[in-house]
């Protein structure tokens, strides 16, 4: 059966991926995101959006995308 993760995963593209070419050692790698860092004590990380990225009906892709998702999403919780 497939969990939520891979669901969402399907449906999604999101700032990062999960490279698990080496299953003992996942790595969190760049995806809509071309780069990504923390703050000195991970509580802030700033993403970097890939340019050029659009949605299927041509939309740009932007930083404030995610984050009216992620607000939309505090809402919900």
């Amino acid at each position: 059966t497939l969990d939520a993760y891979q669901v969402i995963n399907a449906m999604y593209d999101g700032l990062t991926d999960i490279d698990a070419s080496d299953p003992e050692n996942p790595e969190i790698v760049p995806h809509v995101a071309e780069s990504f860092e923390p703050n000195e004590d991970a509580s802030v990380w700033t993403f970097k959006i890939r340019e050029g990225q659009t949605f299927a009906g041509g939309e740009e892709i932007l930083p404030s995308t995610f984050k009216r998702s992620w607000e939309r999403a505090a809402e919900l919780a």
